[in-house]
């Protein structure tokens, strides 16, 4: 995943004019960009990149400058203005998180299996001072996805595996930073990830949680600790450290799902 990830909340006006001026970009993936925002109740959701972002605001800039209609203008502006002060908040925001990550502490190995077919699964090294916000980043790369969305992880309460439908309401849920400072329909109650220390969590090996990506598309991920304890060397963390299955489609037609495989394959 980009680490300079920004997520934007346009309001419904805001979206219509950058549409509707979208035309006249040089860059048509900064209209997509826009176009397949995620609707929330006060608004839409963008998820971009700060390079991204900049690129947006000087397109939306340059059509302001040469737009006859003086209120068009003004508003194009103040739209510039506020994607502006996004970038400002976002950097704020990744210098706080940072805080709460450390590359210290003895290694843990987590395995993430998609739910819906578990022959396809990576596993993952992290070390106990870094958070869940950073295992989020791990799987969104090891998984090759594209576009982010929110998530959150799910600690059921005995530690064991659980049916889908008994996940929400027997665990505690860990939850994107976004939407644990601005709940919604979503995270009432929900811990930040990005807050959130492996090492805090007290895991041991077996035991298994949940990770949900993406709360319109639902990618179900089923979390086992593989070992615990074990000593860091030079490398980065966290890594993959193997996989299996190719990387399916972030986004797929109906025609192209995959069957669901309950057969796990290549054991913890």
């Amino acid at each position: 995943m980009e680490s300079n990830e920004i997520r934007i909340e346009l309001s419904e006006c805001q979206r219509r004019i950058i549409l509707e001026y979208g035309v006249r970009f040089a860059d048509a993936e900064l209209v997509r960009v826009v176009s397949v925002a995620l609707k929330k109740a006060d608004g839409y959701e963008i998820c971009t990149t700060e390079e991204q972002l900049d690129e947006l605001i000087d397109e939306i800039a340059a059509i302001a400058d040469g737009e006859p209609d003086e209120a068009k203008s003004e508003l194009l502006y103040e739209i510039c203005e506020y994607l502006d002060a996004c970038i400002v908040e976002s950097d704020e925001h990744e210098r706080e998180y940072a805080a709460y990550s450390s590359n210290t502490g003895c290694v843990y190995v987590i395995k993430a299996a998609l739910l819906d077919n578990r022959k396809i699964w990576r596993k993952i090294a992290i070390r106990e001072g870094q958070t869940l916000h950073d295992l989020h980043n791990m799987i969104f790369d090891a998984f090759d996805r594209d576009e982010e969305h929110l998530y959150s992880f799910f600690m059921p309460h005995s530690g064991r595996r659980l049916g889908r439908t008994r996940i929400y309401r027997n665990s505690e849920e860990y939850t994107d930073p976004y939407a644990a400072e601005d709940p919604g329909p979503f995270g009432g109650g929900s811990v930040n990830a990005a807050k959130t220390t492996i090492g805090s969590l007290r895991l041991k090996a077996k035991d298994c949680f949940y990770y949900l990506f993406d709360f319109g598309d639902e990618w179900w991920h089923e979390m086992t600790v593989v070992r615990t304890g074990e000593e860091a060397d030079e490398g980065k963390y966290p890594r993959v450290i193997e996989r299996r299955g190719e990387s399916p489609e972030q986004y797929y037609c109906e025609e192209d799902e995959y069957e669901g495989d309950d057969e796990e394959e290549g054991g913890n």
